[in-house]
Protein backbone atom coordinates (compact mmCIF):
# COMPACT_ATOMS: atom_id res chain seq x y z
CA UNK A 1 0.00 0.00 0.00
CA UNK A 2 1.23 3.14 -0.63
CA UNK A 3 1.95 5.93 2.28
CA UNK A 4 4.26 9.00 1.75
CA UNK A 5 6.17 7.59 -0.93
CA UNK A 6 6.93 4.29 0.10
CA UNK A 7 5.43 1.00 -0.27
CA UNK A 8 4.45 -0.27 3.35
CA UNK A 9 2.91 -3.55 3.82
CA UNK A 10 -0.16 -4.17 5.67
CA UNK A 11 -1.48 -7.31 7.54
CA UNK A 12 -4.55 -8.48 8.39
CA UNK A 13 -4.30 -8.99 12.18
CA UNK A 14 -6.82 -7.46 14.13
CA UNK A 15 -5.88 -4.77 16.22
CA UNK A 16 -1.85 -4.95 14.75
CA UNK A 17 -2.02 -3.94 10.63
CA UNK A 18 1.79 -3.71 10.80
CA UNK A 19 4.27 -6.12 12.26
CA UNK A 20 7.15 -4.77 14.43
CA UNK A 21 9.75 -4.21 11.82
CA UNK A 22 7.71 -2.82 9.05
CA UNK A 23 6.06 -0.83 12.21
CA UNK A 24 9.43 0.76 12.90
CA UNK A 25 10.07 1.67 8.92
CA UNK A 26 7.12 3.32 9.08
CA UNK A 27 7.21 5.20 12.58
CA UNK A 28 10.31 6.59 10.46
CA UNK A 29 8.41 7.66 7.78
CA UNK A 30 6.08 9.44 9.90
CA UNK A 31 8.72 11.03 12.09
CA UNK A 32 10.25 12.51 9.57
CA UNK A 33 7.30 13.39 6.69
CA UNK A 34 7.70 17.29 5.68
CA UNK A 35 4.50 19.47 6.17
CA UNK A 36 4.39 22.61 4.24
CA UNK A 37 5.24 25.45 6.60
CA UNK A 38 2.06 27.64 5.49
CA UNK A 39 -1.47 26.33 4.02
CA UNK A 40 -4.02 28.95 2.54
CA UNK A 41 -7.21 27.16 4.36
CA UNK A 42 -8.28 25.11 7.06
CA UNK A 43 -9.34 22.34 4.87
CA UNK A 44 -5.19 22.36 3.38
CA UNK A 45 -4.46 21.87 7.24
CA UNK A 46 -7.09 18.93 7.37
CA UNK A 47 -5.41 17.37 4.29
CA UNK A 48 -1.84 17.64 5.70
CA UNK A 49 -2.80 16.54 9.17
CA UNK A 50 -4.74 13.19 7.34
CA UNK A 51 -2.20 12.63 5.08
CA UNK A 52 0.39 11.72 7.54
CA UNK A 53 -1.89 8.53 9.05
CA UNK A 54 -1.40 5.06 8.37
CA UNK A 55 -3.86 3.08 7.60
CA UNK A 56 -5.51 1.49 10.32
CA UNK A 57 -4.16 3.66 12.64
CA UNK A 58 -5.28 6.89 14.36
CA UNK A 59 -5.63 10.51 14.29
CA UNK A 60 -7.38 12.83 16.90
CA UNK A 61 -7.87 16.83 17.26
CA UNK A 62 -9.31 19.84 14.95
CA UNK A 63 -10.19 23.10 15.96
CA UNK A 64 -9.22 24.20 19.28
CA UNK A 65 -12.18 24.77 21.83
CA UNK A 66 -9.64 27.13 23.48
CA UNK A 67 -8.52 29.18 20.64
CA UNK A 68 -9.86 29.19 17.72
CA UNK A 69 -7.20 29.88 15.41
CA UNK A 70 -5.25 26.75 15.97
CA UNK A 71 -5.96 23.76 14.66
CA UNK A 72 -4.60 21.13 16.67
CA UNK A 73 -3.97 17.11 15.51
CA UNK A 74 -2.20 13.85 17.40
CA UNK A 75 -1.51 11.04 14.85
CA UNK A 76 -0.87 7.84 15.87
CA UNK A 77 3.00 6.47 15.04
CA UNK A 78 2.53 2.35 15.02
CA UNK A 79 3.35 0.51 17.50
CA UNK A 80 5.33 2.84 19.18
CA UNK A 81 3.39 4.51 21.79
CA UNK A 82 4.33 7.82 20.41
CA UNK A 83 1.79 10.93 18.48
CA UNK A 84 3.35 13.45 15.77
CA UNK A 85 1.49 16.53 16.96
CA UNK A 86 1.17 19.69 14.56
CA UNK A 87 -0.37 22.21 15.37
CA UNK A 88 -1.31 25.64 12.53
CA UNK A 89 -2.31 28.77 13.54
CA UNK A 90 -4.55 30.96 11.57
CA UNK A 91 -3.06 34.20 10.59
CA UNK A 92 -4.31 36.60 8.49
CA UNK A 93 -5.92 34.99 5.45
CA UNK A 94 -3.34 31.64 6.02
CA UNK A 95 -2.17 29.16 8.33
CA UNK A 96 1.44 28.89 9.51
CA UNK A 97 2.70 25.78 11.45
CA UNK A 98 3.30 26.80 14.70
CA UNK A 99 4.29 23.58 16.04
CA UNK A 100 5.48 19.62 15.09
CA UNK A 101 7.01 17.13 17.29
CA UNK A 102 6.52 14.02 18.63
CA UNK A 103 6.01 12.69 22.24
CA UNK A 104 5.56 9.38 24.51
CA UNK A 105 1.80 8.77 24.68
CA UNK A 106 3.01 6.31 27.98
CA UNK A 107 3.69 9.63 29.54
CA UNK A 108 0.63 11.69 29.20
CA UNK A 109 -1.90 11.98 26.73
CA UNK A 110 -2.25 16.00 25.18
CA UNK A 111 -6.22 16.78 25.02
CA UNK A 112 -5.70 20.18 23.24
CA UNK A 113 -3.52 23.44 22.98
CA UNK A 114 -3.98 26.94 23.80
CA UNK A 115 -1.18 30.35 23.39
CA UNK A 116 -0.19 31.92 25.95
CA UNK A 117 2.31 34.91 24.99
CA UNK A 118 4.97 33.32 22.97
CA UNK A 119 4.12 30.18 24.16
CA UNK A 120 1.63 27.21 23.11
CA UNK A 121 0.69 25.27 26.26
CA UNK A 122 -0.58 21.81 26.22
CA UNK A 123 -2.92 20.48 28.48
CA UNK A 124 -4.41 16.90 29.56
CA UNK A 125 -8.48 15.65 29.10
CA UNK A 126 -8.69 16.95 32.56
CA UNK A 127 -7.11 20.55 31.31
CA UNK A 128 -4.22 20.06 33.71
CA UNK A 129 -0.79 21.55 32.00
CA UNK A 130 1.43 18.85 30.52
CA UNK A 131 3.91 21.11 28.99
CA UNK A 132 4.36 24.64 27.51
CA UNK A 133 6.62 25.82 24.35
CA UNK A 134 8.13 28.44 23.37
CA UNK A 135 8.65 30.27 20.18
CA UNK A 136 5.65 29.65 18.38
CA UNK A 137 4.84 30.63 14.91
CA UNK A 138 3.12 33.66 13.37
CA UNK A 139 2.44 36.63 15.01
CA UNK A 140 -0.52 37.09 17.28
Amino acid sequence: MPYQGHTIWITVTPGNFLNPIEARRVGKILRSAPVPPTVTTRDAVVKTAFGLVVPGYGISGGGSKDDPTLEFYRIEIPRANEDRVLVYRRVGGSYQLADDFVYDTDRYVIAGVRVKGNRLVYFDSDGQVVFERIGIGGEG
